[in-house]
């Protein structure tokens, strides 16, 4: 076998480990999200809304934000998504017990 396409098998594995691991861990996102959900009686029609929350929180730390800027950005979205009627105190329970990600320094 060629050197390339020996770093071409390397390369696909590397790829198909960082997927996997990305696919474990967003669904370990849902199931805290889940639990959350259940915990605070969220009415199980709005599920899918505070997921897409938990996602975008998850993506936002896939794309290595971290620190005040990624509190900062967790802090609109949290904005966008209770402009669009969910609870805050909700939302806010994702972002801290989920991902650990404090509020924002004013």
């Amino acid at each position: 076998m060629s050197q390339a396409r020996r770093e071409e098998e390397e390369a696909v594995q590397r790829q198909v480990a960082n997927y996997r691991a990305a696919l474990i861990l967003g669904r370990m996102v849902e199931i805290l999200t889940r639990d959350i959900l259940d915990t605070e009686e969220v009415s199980i029609l709005t599920y899918p809304f505070y997921y897409a929350f938990a996602r975008s929180l998850f993506k936002l730390c896939r794309r290595g934000f971290s620190g005040e800027m990624l509190a900062m950005e967790a802090a609109n979205l949290t904005a966008t998504w209770v402009a669009r009627g969910l609870s805050q105190s909700v939302l806010e329970a994702i972002r801290l017990e989920v991902f650990d990600i404090p509020a924002p320094t004013p």
